[in-house]
């Protein structure tokens, strides 16, 4: 989105990077109501709910917002709105995280997750370019969509994810198993 999809949204539609930044604005103002929002009431809903919940906001309507190209007012709005799902995910999955990996291995556990989101970041601006090239704008926002729609319903989905709501014991609880290398 941010290096190729919103750039492209701005020269195409709006014809103004000014309001590139103003999305760029809206997205991350929406993401700290999100986040406070979670940390206000986010203890009266399941984890899996606020990720669906979450997802379900943040993802593929933010797609079909910018398929349907609304006035700037009209966008930013829900791009603020967008941002609220997305403020809410990290401080949902990031103590699952903590609470499953045990303390000798977590390092290696985040660094590779850390890894894994960057060496992906080029593959998604690439194919992101590809599409847009191939299929224009509002084509690239529909695979986008639509692939963002299908992940986002797997938490209701697959059985695995309702072990989010497990207890777990806090990571230093957990021992490793007796196999397990931590050097």
């Amino acid at each position: 989105m941010l290096g190729v999809l919103y750039p492209a949204y701005g020269d195409q539609v709006l014809h103004s990077t000014a309001l590139i930044g103003a999305m760029i604005t809206a997205v991350a103002v929406g993401a700290l109501i999100g986040s406070a929002l979670y940390g206000w009431a986010g203890h009266r809903l399941s984890r899996r709910t606020a990720i669906l919940v979450a997802v379900g906001i943040e993802g593929a309507p933010r797609f079909a917002l910018l398929a349907l190209e609304p006035a700037p007012a009209v966008l930013l709005a829900g791009l603020v709105v967008a941002g609220i799902g997305a403020g809410a995910l990290n401080p949902v999955l990031l103590p699952v995280v903590y609470e499953r990996v045990p303390e000798a291995v977590r390092g290696r556990v985040l660094s590779l997750l850390v890894g894994g989101v960057l060496a992906a970041m080029p593959l998604g601006s690439t194919a992101a370019g590809l599409l847009l090239d191939g299929i224009g704008l509002v084509g690239a926002l529909a695979v986008f969509g639509g692939l963002y729609l299908i992940a986002g319903t797997f938490p209701a989905i697959f059985r695995v994810w309702r072990g989010l709501d497990d207890p777990a014991p806090i990571g230093g609880d957990r021992p490793v198993s007796q196999g397990a290398r931590t050097d």
